[in-house]
This record gives C-alpha cells, sequence and structure tokens, in this order.
C-alpha cells in the first residue's frame, strides 16, 4: 500500500499563537491523506495552552519534536537549526512547513549548510503583516537561503509584505507568486444567546501582551471610554508577553467605572467567548487575526483596528475600526458600541455570516492539501 506523503510542521514554540494553532489544525483536517509531525524550535511552553496543544498532538498520533528554549540573539538558530535537522534524520519528511520567522531562520541555516536541505521542498506560511520587521537584514539573509521555497499569505496584507522582503532580499522572483489562504476557524463554536447585557458590560482581551497587539493602550482606552449611565465596565485580560509587568502596575491603578483582570492564557478561550458583550482587538499589526474570526462565528461583537492583517477578518462595512494606535479614536468606537446595545444581534449577525463564508476549514485544508500534493511530487 502506498503510504501517504510525510509533512512537517516547523513552528516557533508550543504556547498561546495563531500559527500554531493553525499547523494543528491541518494535521487533524488532513490527517487521513498526509502523515504531520511537527517540530516546535523552541519548545513547549508550560502551561495551559502548550498542554492543551500537546493533548491535542497525542489525540491524533502525531509526534512532537522540540528544540531548546535559547533565543535568537543568544544563538537560537543554530541550536534550533541543529535539533531541526534530528528531527528531519527521524522523520525523513517529503515536505518541510514552516510557520513564521523563528522556524524560518532555522531552516536558513540547514539549506546554507547542506544542499540537501536547500533541495527539499519546502512551503512558507506567511502569517503577519509585519515580517522579519525585528531584524530586516537576517530576515534578507534567510530568504535568499529558501528562496526555492513555495510561499503562501494568510492575507492580502501578509503577500505583500512577502513580495517586500522579496524585493529587498535578492533572491530569486518568486514563482509562483504567493498565494493567499485564508485561516479557517470552527463554524460550530458556542454561540452567543443572551443579548441583553446586565448591569456589568463584560469586555473580553485575549492574545500575547505585546506592542503589536496594543495591549499597551487599554488602560489609556477604558479611562476614555463612557459607560451608558447605570452601568460598570469589567475587562478580562487573557494573555502573556513582554508588557505583562508593566501592564500589572497600570491596571492596578483604579480606573473609574472599571473592574481589570489580568490571566494567563487558557486552552478553552474561544469557547468562553460567548459568556462577554465584546471582544477588543486594539492591534497595531496583524496577519490575520484568528481571534476577530473565531469572535464572529461566537456571535460576539468585535471592536478592532484598521491595522493591516484585522481589516481582512471583519466584513468592509464593520462600524467598530479604530484608527491604529491611537487610544481616543478606539474609545469612541467603544463608546458608539455602548450606545447601540440594541443593534448588536445585527451586526454580531452580519459578522458571523462573513466569517462563515470566509474562514471555512475545510477550503483552508483543501487549499493546503493541493500544495502538499504538488510539492510531495517534486520531490
Amino acid at each position: 500500500m502506498k503510504r501517504r506523503p510525510r509533512v512537517l510542521h516547523v513552528v516557533s514554540h508550543f504556547a498561546l499563537g495563531g500559527a500554531e494553532r493553525i499547523a494543528l489544525t491541518l494535521s487533524q483536517a488532513l490527517q487521513e491523506e498526509f502523515e504531520f509531525s511537527v517540530f516546535a524550535v523552541r519548545g513547549k511552553i508550560d502551561d495551559g495552552v502548550g498542554q492543551n496543544m500537546m493533548d491535542e498532538l497525542q489525540a491524533m498520533n502525531v509526534p512532537l519534536f522540540e528544540g531548546p528554549r535559547i533565543p535568537m540573539r543568544y544563538g537560537g538558530m543554530l541550536t534550533g537549526a541543529w535539533t531541526l535537522a534530528h528531527a528531519i534524520k527521524k522523520i525523513n519528511p517529503d515536505l518541510v512547513h514552516l510557520h513564521t520567522e523563528v522556524p524560518e531562520s532555522s531552516y536558513a541555516v540547514l539549506a546554507a549548510l547542506s544542499q540537501h536541505h536547500r533541495q527539499r521542498p519546502v512551503l512558507r506560511t506567511i502569517h503577519n503583516t509585519n515580517f522579519w520587521t525585528f531584524h530586516w537584514r537576517m530576515g534578507q539573509w534567510c530568504d535568499r537561503q529558501l528562496d526555492a521555497a513555495v510561499c503562501v499569505g494568510v492575507s492580502q496584507g501578509a503577500q505583500r509584505e512577502m513580495l517586500r522582503l522579496r524585493g529587498d532580499s535578492g533572491g530569486s522572483p518568486l514563482s509562483p507568486e504567493p498565494a493567499i489562504v485564508l485561516n479557517g476557524v470552527p463554524a460550530s463554536l458556542r454561540a452567543k444567546q443572551n443579548w441583553q447585557p446586565g448591569k456589568t458590560l463584560r469586555l473580553l482581551f485575549g492574545g500575547r501582551l505585546e506592542y503589536e497587539k496594543g495591549a499597551d493602550l487599554i488602560p489609556d482606552i477604558l479611562r476614555q471610554t463612557i459607560l451608558p449611565a447605570g452601568y460598570e465596565g469589567h475587562l478580562d485580560l487573557f494573555g502573556d508577553g513582554d508588557l505583562r509587568e508593566d501592564l500589572e502596575d497600570r491596571v492596578t491603578q483604579q480606573i473609574p467605572g472599571w473592574t481589570i483582570n489580568l490571566q494567563p492564557p487558557v486552552a478553552d478561550f474561544r469557547e468562553r467567548m460567548a459568556d462577554y458583550d465584546i471582544l477588543i482587538m486594539p492591534s497595531r499589526f496583524e496577519g490575520l487575526p484568528l481571534t476577530a474570526a473565531e469572535a464572529a462565528m461566537a456571535g460576539l461583537p468585535v471592536v478592532a483596528t484598521q491595522a493591516p492583517g484585522s481589516v481582512e477578518a471583519l466584513p468592509p462595512d464593520h462600524p467598530w475600526m479604530a484608527q491604529v494606535g491611537d487610544a481616543k479614536s478606539f474609545a469612541n468606537c467603544l463608546n458608539d458600541a455602548f450606545a447601540r446595545i440594541e443593534e448588536w444581534p445585527e451586526i454580531a449577525r452580519s459578522t458571523r455570516s462573513f466569517a462563515e463564508n470566509t474562514f471555512s476549514i475545510d477550503r483552508m485544508a483543501q487549499d493546503y492539501a493541493k500544495l502538499y500534493r504538488n510539492l510531495a511530487v517534486a520531490k
């Protein structure tokens, strides 16, 4: 019997992140046709999210290989490449699927050192509209080592960013031009039932507590909101990152009318969405935010920004899209949402319809399956 083509997903680490979620979703959706393995360059983060991902892999009988948790600036490219080479030797994949910059850097080292690795079929998914901006020259070098790989963007913004990188890196012309494969999310999420909030408006934020997510803006946003008469505000922030300590200090400072809870990431975040009234996403840039699409599927109103990536995750006529990096603009959008509570059900239905027609897991899986087949044949 002919064996299934072997696909190795390479992700940064097993923790909170859209790229890791997409790798798991593809492994589940396509497991009958392809044999998957996963390599986490920086291993698994010891929290509920990382453990839940491990449990999902074990349920699918998908092996996980882990590298050491060493940052790139301390030699993580080399240690990641070394452990990735061992995983590849053991798995002998027909193709390697790279997700984000850290995996790309590790494989680029292998490609630079070995013609065998350079000739292996590689698929690169660009998950962000700001790609390699933390070390543009390093990104250019990696892109030149990987210039034979097939590239995919999760949004038009991500596609444009890949084209910008290739133009600056001097690598071979992209052929074919990067396709756009939109992320898919489950349509079966628990939907919001009660559209009339009580006397407390429950807001939700979930994601990395980083500059790109606009987490630093949240205290200033809340200070400029105007709660409806008779209402109090409650915000739960689920996340971790470089800004956590700063946010802990700032949210302990009382903001009139608001209660704020800062909590670690949780594995069932998207299942909790239906318990809230509004999801806030003050991002400065995104790839294609799964959180917005998941909130739409759950019927949860979203207040977001006009950030690249975010604008593709919500309908073109979505009413609450603030200026990027502008706390006052975001607060104004929240105030408008608070003033239109009776319109939430209709806006949520429109947003869900958009998400159902745009972010199908089956469509995403079939688009990637076609790419996998073509690459596996080319080996």
